[in-house]
């Protein structure tokens, strides 16, 4: 089996002097969990499910040839948003899991993407913010389906137009927008920065002057918002987490490798070879769960508890009297007292053909395919399974 290798840049910078190897910001980290290797630095442990899961739900949504595919979905009021960034499609559910709209289309005139990087809901103006990283611009929608307007968020430098990598929406009507570029070469659009309602501007607040080492994860949502309103922002390039509320942010968790390899290659363009590394991370709640991937390329789950102010380690959660169906596949959301879980068509036949859940959970996710034959069930829309966490 071949490993998945994971390319570490290793960036030196010999202008202005640096502050550091990281970013320093106000604010000091509730945890900082130092790794050579997790094996040796933390012992593997048994996590039950039933720890920081109280309860399961499934969701059906109506099939439709408009989406195969869920990366994030909302909910708001009554109805559920669903972004498909593979079809580049947003769809509208109501309370029964029924289809009801499409929410803009793709194409290059007013309102129209190129393509959907995120879709994310102002609360306060009861907006819809779609993100099209390749038209360079924010559209703004009401749920039904009305364009409101666009924000052009593009940065030229000299005839190079700068793709933002994530944006969020703020409470002030404002915008978070994040990419890992070196300051060097992007200057005050570095890390990350804050712009108005029209795209001007406002200031930045993480920019990277030296990145070594930088890792790239780019499976993760950078941004999360949290129903307290704080937004979670997960740094790509290093591990870190960082919290951000009324204009000040701070470094939240910091997970640093301490890798021999990466201390012996630093300084160097780059060091291309298997290591530990984290390939996922999901903040609900009063947890945050990551995924790792050791340098044999093995699976490893960290859980930290912000209430205890603990992390625990295991290679695989252990059976509990919840029947979850765990898989990488997460979905984002606007909730953080969830976690939500995608289940394919070809993961439900595997489930059905297996032994790892109760004949409960195989009667319910029967009753979804009822009627369905082979090739209908692998092209369904994926089920989700919602995860409901505890709260302490």
């Amino acid at each position: 089996m071949t490993n998945l290798i994971l390319t570490f840049f290793l960036f030196t910078y010999c202008g202005e002097k640096a502050p550091g190897i990281k970013p320093d910001i106000v604010g000091k980290p509730v945890a900082e969990i130092m790794l050579y290797n997790i094996k040796v630095d933390y012992p593997i442990e048994e996590i039950s499910f039933s720890e920081f899961i109280d309860s399961v739900k499934f969701i059906k949504l109506e099939t439709t040839e408009l989406c195969q595919n869920i990366n994030s979905v909302l909910f708001i009021n009554q109805e559920m948003i669903v972004l498909d960034k593979v079809r580049d499609n947003i769809l509208v559910f109501d309370s029964d899991k029924n289809y009801i709209r499409k929410i803009a289309k793709k194409g290059q005139g007013p309102g129209e993407y190129l393509n959907i990087a995120s879709c994310n809901y102002d609360n306060e103006r009861e907006t819809l913010i779609i993100h099209d990283n390749l038209g360079g611009k924010l559209l703004l929608y009401r749920t039904t389906g009305e364009f409101i307007k666009e924000i052009s968020v593009k940065i030229a430098k000299g005839r190079e137009i700068i793709n933002i990598g994530a944006i969020i929406n703020l409470p002030n009507g404002n915008y978070l927008c994040y990419n890992n570029a070196l300051y060097k070469d992007f200057g005050k659009y570095s890390g990350l920065w804050e712009i108005d309602k029209d795209g001007n501007f406002v200031k930045n607040l993480l920019r990277y002057d030296v990145t070594v080492p930088a890792v790239f994860t780019p499976n993760n949502p950078t941004f999360q918002p949290l129903t307290d309103g704080t937004i979670a922002i997960r740094d790509a390039m290093h591990h870190d987490i960082y919290h951000y509320n009324t204009g000040e942010i701070k470094k939240y968790l910091s997970y640093e490798i301490k890798d021999s390899k990466l201390i012996k290659h630093q300084g160097k363009p780059f060091l291309n070879q298997p290591i530990l590394s984290c390939i996922g991370s999901h903040e609900s709640n009063n947890y945050i769960l990551t995924h790792w991937k050791d340098e044999n390329g093995a699976f490893i789950f960290g859980l930290y508890n912000k209430n205890q102010n603990k992390v625990k380690f295991t290679d695989a959660f252990k059976d509990s009297s919840l029947d979850v169906i765990w898989s990488l596949e997460n979905i984002s959301s606007n909730k953080d007292s969830i976690i939500l879980v995608s289940l394919s068509g070809t993961k439900v036949m595997q489930i059905l053909n297996g032994n790892t859940v109760s004949e409960q959970t195989k009667n319910i996710l029967n009753s979804f395919i009822k009627g369905m034959n082979e090739d209908e069930i692998k092209n369904m829309m994926p089920i989700i399974e919602v995860l409901y966490l505890k709260k302490s």
